[in-house]
C-alpha cells in the first residue's frame, strides 16, 4: 500500500509538470533530463541515504542527456538511409545497451565525490552553454514556434487533452518510479545504485521515440522538433545536476521536526520549491533561444 501510495503521489505529481510544460514546446529538449524522478528518489529515500545517492546521481542527468543528444544527432544524419520508424527502434535500442554498459562501470557506481561536486555543475554548466552555442550558430534557421496554449484557452477539457497525449510518458514514468520504489524496498542494493535508479533513463528515452516512430506526424513536422532539441538539450542536464545538488544539500544539512507531518511536510515544499526553481530556469533558457 505504501508503494502504491508513493506512486500515485509521484504520478500526480509527474502529470502536473506535464501539463505546466505543454504551453513551451521550445523547451522540450531541456525537459528531456527534468528531475522528477531524481527529486522523489530523495523524497522517498531516509536522510542516510541522500548523500551517497548524490555521489552517483549527479551522472545521470549528464549521461541520459548525452545519450539522448547522441539519438537525435543520430536519427536526423540518418533518417535518409533507413525507414525512420526502423531507425527509431534501432536507436533506443543501442541508446538502453550504451547506457547499461555505462552506468555499470566503477566510476559510476562510485560517483562523483562531494568536494568535487560544486566544480562538475560548473563545468556542466559552462559545457553545455558552448554547446548550445555552438548547435545554434549550426540550425540558426529554426523558426520560433509560438506557445500552444493560451492564457485563455485554459480549461479542464485542455488539460485532459494534454494528458492524453502524454499518457506515454506517464505510463513510463509510474513504471520507472515503481521499479525504483520495488527495488529501495525489497532488494539489497546499495545506495550509490538507487543513485543511479533514481535516473532511469525510460521516460527521455521513450519522449524520443514517441517522436521519432510516430508516423502520424510527418518527416518534416519531426525533424524540426529534433532540431529544436538538438539546440537546448545540452542545458537540461546542468539544470538537473544543480536541482541535484541543491535538494541533497538541504535534505541533509536541514534539522529534523519532531513532529512527522511537518517534517514530511517541510521536505515536499522544499521539493516543489526546488522543482519551481527549475522549471523557471528551463523557460528562461527556452525564451533565450527563440
Amino acid at each position: 500500500m505504501k508503494i502504491a501510495l508513493r506512486a500515485a503521489i509521484g504520478t500526480i505529481i509527474h502529470a502536473v509538470i506535464i501539463v505546466l510544460a505543454a504551453p513551451f514546446p521550445s523547451a522540450a529538449g531541456l525537459l528531456l533530463t527534468f528531475p522528477a524522478l531524481n527529486g522523489l528518489g530523495f523524497y522517498f529515500s531516509s536522510r542516510s541515504n541522500v548523500a551517497p545517492m548524490t555521489k552517483s546521481m549527479l551522472w545521470m542527468p549528464a549521461i541520459n542527456g548525452a545519450l539522448c543528444a547522441a539519438y537525435v544527432s543520430a536519427f536526423v544524419t540518418l533518417f535518409h538511409f533507413i525507414e525512420p520508424t526502423t531507425l527509431a527502434w534501432m536507436l533506443i535500442t543501442a541508446a538502453v545497451a550504451v547506457w547499461l554498459v555505462i552506468v555499470t562501470r566503477e566510476t559510476v557506481r562510485n560517483g562523483i565525490g562531494t568536494e568535487y561536486q560544486f566544480m562538475y555543475g560548473l563545468i556542466a554548466t559552462f559545457v553545455g552553454i558552448g554547446a548550445v552555442a555552438f548547435f545554434s550558430q549550426i540550425l540558426s534557421n529554426l523558426v520560433p514556434i509560438p506557445n500552444t496554449v493560451g492564457q485563455a484557452d485554459w480549461s479542464w477539457q485542455v488539460v485532459w487533452q494534454i494528458l492524453s497525449a502524454g499518457k506515454r510518458k506517464i505510463g513510463l514514468f509510474v513504471a520507472t518510479l515503481l521499479a525504483f520504489l520495488i527495488a529501495a524496498k525489497y532488494l539489497r542494493i546499495s545506495d550509490n545504485v538507487r543513485g543511479i535508479l533514481a535516473g532511469l533513463p525510460f521516460v527521455p528515452f521513450g519522449g524520443l521515440l514517441s517522436v521519432a516512430g510516430d508516423y502520424t506526424i510527418g518527416m518534416e513536422d519531426r525533424l524540426q522538433i529534433f532540431e529544436r532539441m538538438l539546440v537546448s538539450v545540452w542545458l537540461g542536464p546542468a539544470v538537473a545536476i544543480w536541482f541535484i545538488y541543491g535538494y541533497s544539500r538541504f535534505l541533509t544539512a536541514r534539522a529534523e521536526y519532531a513532529s512527522r507531518f511537518l517534517d514530511v511536510t517541510a521536505r515536499l515544499l522544499a521539493l516543489v520549491a526546488a522543482w519551481a526553481v527549475c522549471f523557471l530556469a528551463i523557460l528562461v533558457v527556452a525564451t533565450a533561444l527563440l
